[in-house]
């Protein structure tokens, strides 16, 4: 549940975000700002239900944890690189996930905030 008073973002633009973990929720508010562009997210928090609907989703998901959300896809490629050193900069020594899914219908950045005993992972997705 967020706590905090976000600056970048209200409640209403991430999707449960009764079910969104707060220090997640900080983290993308401090990317946003190091970004210093707009970010729109598509997806935070999700349902069992909702995941298992979509196609590609994990049963491990961390939108089932509310640390994951998706984000509209950033055109511009100077942006793109951008975002990447803010969320580099956001994130110091905690690991994250970020994927960024270029082509067809659901063009979108992935990133989450993956907790203690992961891996950070950054993945270029086809599909």
């Amino acid at each position: 549940m967020i706590t905090a008073t976000l600056r970048h973002f209200a409640l209403s633009e991430l999707s449960h975000h009764e079910l969104v973990d707060n220090l997640a929720a900080v983290w993308l508010d401090d990317i946003r700002d190091l970004f210093g562009y707009p970010l729109t997210v598509t997806c935070a928090a999700r349902t069992v239900e909702e995941n298992a609907a979509l196609p590609g989703s994990a049963p491990t998901s961390l939108h089932l944890v509310g640390r994951a959300f998706d984000l509209r896809w950033i055109e511009d490629a100077a942006h793109r690189w951008a975002f990447v050193e803010a969320v580099y900069l956001a994130s110091g020594e905690r690991s994250v996930e970020l994927e960024f899914v270029p082509f067809g219908e659901n063009r979108h950045i992935h990133v989450a905030l993956a907790g203690d005993g992961h891996a950070s992972t950054l993945i270029f997705s086809e599909v």
